[in-house]
């Protein structure tokens, strides 16, 4: 059988460099950084190794999604609604009764609800059990990014949450693709959200050595890789949607095709839960 060819025609994304994929695209030609000091707790206060993180400012549900409705969504949540519906009405995907039967949604987070688990157990805590929200499951659970886009969109196809940490996004992708070459579907929305700042995430990378120290004074500087100098990574926010077809079906109905997706690989290296082995053999599997 002849494998289906799978193509790109939508782009959405809310974080720290910008609110929308257009912006987003200028700022990194630009080679602008979205690394700033925290602002919405004082790190110094709470003796955390690190100053700095990624985050989304200046995002109003609202101007993506009905208010009543964002209220019930952690932020996680609500990042990858706002993104799938940029990334929708970039695609100009038509989602009709002919349509949404079709259309599946692979969405990725590695943590899920985080800042809804630290308010809700704040509040048993603080105020007792009974004051705890009955949205407080629905709004933590990695699959509620998915199970709103599917609302918010009215699509019905597959729907499932991907989580494998810092892989979770590729994988998801990965997994969209697949499911449109088995035929499961003609569309995926997929891609990943994660909205995990919160003081004790950020304590738990830093006890595993995992995060940026180094650069508290110089946020822009931070998160490089490949630098002699390198010393962790930058914990960030955001949400990113990419609408997958077949490359028959963005064909048939005129699509501007943005890219192909020709292949995905994974696997495990059975070394060490977070760290990879020196020679690399887990990567290099991957791409085999």
């Amino acid at each position: 059988m002849e494998q289906r060819r799978v193509v790109i025609t939508g782009l959405g994304s809310v974080n720290p460099l910008a609110l929308s994929w257009p912006e987003t695209w200028k700022k990194l030609i630009a080679g602008e950084s979205g690394i700033a000091r925290i602002a919405r707790y004082d790190p110094e206060a709470l003796n955390l190794e690190t100053h700095i993180a990624g985050e989304v400012r200046g995002f109003d549900p609202a101007n993506w999604m009905d208010a009543k409705a964002a209220r019930r969504m952690d932020p996680f949540t609500l990042f990858a609604v706002a993104s799938a519906v940029e990334a929708v009405q970039m695609a100009g995907l038509p989602i009709n009764d002919a349509t949404r039967d079709r259309i599946a949604v692979i969405y990725a987070t590695g943590v899920g609800g985080l800042q809804t688990v630290v308010e809700s157990e704040t509040t048993r805590v603080q105020r007792g059990p009974r004051r705890v929200s009955p949205f407080c499951v629905p709004m933590l659970m990695p699959n509620a990014a998915a199970g709103h886009i599917s609302l918010t969109l009215g699509v019905r196809g597959a729907g499932m949450a991907i989580g494998s940490a810092c892989a979770s996004s590729n994988d998801a992708i990965g997994m969209a693709v697949a499911a449109i070459r088995l035929g499961w579907a003609d569309v995926v929305i997929t891609g990943g959200s994660e909205a995990a700042l919160q003081p004790v995430a950020m304590a738990g990378f830093n006890q595993a050595g995992a995060l940026a120290t180094k650069f508290n004074d110089a946020p822009t500087k931070a998160s490089r890789p490949f630098d002699l100098n390198r010393d962790g990574f930058v914990f960030s926010e955001m949400g990113t949607t990419l609408i997958l077809e077949s490359e028959a079906f963005a064909q048939a109905r005129g699509a501007r095709i943005l890219a192909e997706l020709a292949g995905y690989g994974a696997s495990m290296d059975a070394f060490h839960l977070t760290a990879p082995p020196a020679d690399g053999n887990g990567a290099v599997r991957a791409m085999l």
